[in-house]
């Protein structure tokens, strides 16, 4: 049935949300601790590495974001407020 399907679907876009979010704040942990100690990378050129783990936390947090929007946007598309794209159940 399509309610039980809507539900579904809103449900696992804010699991999707609050798994990311977690992974946002574990690997926040990382890069934090990366730009405290100095963190670098030795080979022939020496490189820092926290803007790299700064990077996949602001990725992560913008994954995380993009499934909370998706979440809200299809509650709307639930009630009928909003029309739904392409294959949305």
């Amino acid at each position: 049935p399509m309610p039980l399907q809507h539900g579904l679907y809103i449900v696992v876009l804010m699991i999707g949300c609050l798994f990311f979010a977690w992974c946002t704040y574990a690997v926040f942990g990382d890069a934090r601790q990366a730009y405290i100690v100095g963190e670098q990378e030795w080979g022939l050129i020496r490189f820092p590495l926290w803007p790299v783990k700064a990077s996949i936390v602001v990725g992560v947090a913008l994954l995380c974001v993009q499934y909370l929007l998706d979440a809200i946007r299809h509650v709307f598309v639930t009630k009928g407020q909003l029309p739904p794209i392409g294959d949305e159940p």
